[in-house]
């Protein structure tokens, strides 16, 4: 039977040598200031989707998580240092989602327990409101929401804090002209449409921000 992946970190841990803690200087710190120390270099980041420039001209452009290579290539130096941080890039950080096709190439890329550390996501959406008068100078309103890419970011099992960038618009010119607005009971209908559309597991924060057309 094969070992699972938790009893083979947990057996690097134990594997982890005492040499290294006795030579190097930042293994012989007590835990809690590593642990600070690696907060620093690993935590609280946002890994955004960039490009990697093949250094040879017949190499093909590729995409990666900016950042990300270096953080791993960190928890990956020695042991000790894995054993207390393997995880930590994935699950104390940010995993920005621009292009829906580019970021689930790159999830999907990841190991299946690097994927399901991933706690934070941030990406975009759009939310558009028509208005139609009924009466003089009343309107009705209606929205629509869009956001790319929901499936791969459904399927990330370890998922709990969504920030969602959203763009609005008003696609109504007269209403903008008349200066009306969506109501109280226009917004809580849009928060409801948006909180069906994510994952349960996963707390939702909000950010708004104007488009005019």
């Amino acid at each position: 039977m094969s070992e699972s992946i938790e009893g083979q970190l947990d057996r690097v841990s134990l594997e982890a040598t005492t040499p290294s803690q006795q030579t190097s200087p930042l293994l012989r710190l007590p835990g809690e200031l590593r642990n600070k120390i690696y907060e620093y270099a690993l935590c609280d980041q946002t890994w955004k989707p960039g490009k990697n420039i093949p250094l040879c001209a017949p190499s093909p452009l590729k995409y990666e998580f900016d950042g990300l290579y270096s953080a791993t290539a960190f928890s990956n130096c020695c042991r000790q240092i894995r054993a207390d941080t393997h995880l930590w890039a994935f699950s104390k950080s940010t995993f920005q989602k621009q292009d829906s096709l580019i970021f689930a190439s790159l999830v999907d890329e990841l190991a299946t327990h690097q994927r399901d550390a991933i706690t934070r996501v941030e990406m975009m959406g759009s939310l558009k409101f028509s208005a139609r008068l009924c009466n003089v100078g009343r309107y009705r309103f209606s929205h629509e929401v869009n956001i790319d890419g929901l499936d791969v970011v459904r399927d990330l099992k370890g998922l709990r804090h969504i920030l969602l960038n959203v763009e609005v618009t008003m696609c109504s010119r007269q209403a903008r002209d008349d200066g009306a607005q969506p109501d109280a009971e226009d917004v809580q209908r849009v928060m409801r449409t948006l909180e069906q559309m994510m994952p349960e597991t996963a707390e939702l924060r909000l950010n708004f921000f104007m488009r005019t057309k």
